[in-house]
């Protein structure tokens, strides 16, 4: 195992068609509400579907991408659906959790050859995707994804586990202050404030990280000895019901650089479920080797709704 699954696999650690688990609707507005439906649309028709000429129904003409190596626009996304496809024919996109938050929508998916139940090395993985709309359409997109290993050091698979529930906005704007102090304690090593942020009995998803807080320590304490200057920064905070996402950019010190860690660092969604105002469970989605440049003039963390958390 390289340093930089070791190091980084882990940190950044309708509804019954598609797979979604299901979702409450006490706490989400007419226009999440909306927005969700649009996206569903998009992975139904589009992604799973390979119905190709309902995409301009879901997206934008001019929609802005953030992958370093799509253009913008519709072309865009058609290049994301034959990628995927290139080597699997058949791989088709199996949601599993969206959170919607204004006027953004993130995607928790599956990729697996179609009637794959159990994917393990198939050229299977799991992707983050963000998504902004307006007026109806998709106008914006950032997405990472990463390959579903053979084995899990926890025995969790990356997709699986969890159960939605509606909270009330007030529970949201609190569990998203949980959230930035648990990346306040990351940066500051803080190892002690874990235990007001995160439950004894975390379940952890990330293939290199173990069940329990005491585990979660452990990783970190050989996280941050092999890379003492690992920062986190916090780009997107999104809530939805007990559902917490981060969009994150971890970056290493200039003396970090020959431990294997790419140069511009990794991108990262954290997706963090909430029980009682701590985090109970985790998943995330990481990429590695981000390129300083890209097609479409973007940055992989510019665009609407930067959080200006340091």
């Amino acid at each position: 195992m390289t340093h930089r699954q070791t190091a980084m696999g882990l940190i950044a650690g309708p509804v019954l068609a598609l797979g979604f688990a299901a979702t409450g609707t006490a706490d989400i507005t007419d226009q999440e509400r909306a927005n969700k439906t649009v996206v569903e649309g998009l992975y139904a028709d589009f992604y799973s579907g390979k119905n190709v000429e309902k995409l301009s129904d879901y997206v934008a003409d001019d929609v802005a991408q953030h992958h370093s190596s799509l253009p913008n626009g519709l072309a865009g996304f058609q290049a994301h659906f034959d990628g995927y496809r290139e080597g699997s024919p058949d791989m088709v996109a199996d949601p599993q959790r969206m959170v919607a938050d204004g006027d953004l929508v993130f995607v928790h998916s599956r990729w697996a050859p179609e009637g794959e139940e159990n994917p393990r090395y198939k050229g299977s993985f799991v992707s983050g995707d963000l998504y902004r709309l307006q007026d109806g359409k998709i106008v914006e997109r950032w997405g990472h994804n990463q390959p579903i290993p053979e084995t899990t050091l926890n025995g969790n698979t990356m997709y699986g586990g969890g159960t939605y529930q509606a909270t009330s906005p007030a529970e949201e704007a609190a569990n998203k202050k949980v959230i930035l102090s648990y990346f306040e304690a990351f940066n500051a090593r803080d190892l002690d404030a874990f235990d007001d942020y995160v439950v004894q009995d975390w379940i952890a998803h990330s293939p290199v990280e173990n069940n329990t807080l005491p585990a979660l320590k452990e990783f970190f304490v050989g996280l941050f000895d092999q890379l003492p200057g690992l920062h986190a920064d916090v780009k997107r905070v999104i809530a939805d019901g007990n559902y917490v996402v981060t969009h994150v950019h971890y970056t290493v010190a200039e003396d970090d650089i020959g431990n294997d860690f790419a140069t511009e660092g990794g991108a990262t969604f954290d997706v963090f479920r909430m029980e009682n105002g701590k985090v109970a469970e985790h998943w995330d989605m990481t990429q590695f080797g981000l390129q300083p440049d890209s097609v479409n003039g973007n940055t992989m963390f510019d665009g609407f709704g930067v959080y200006n958390y340091k």
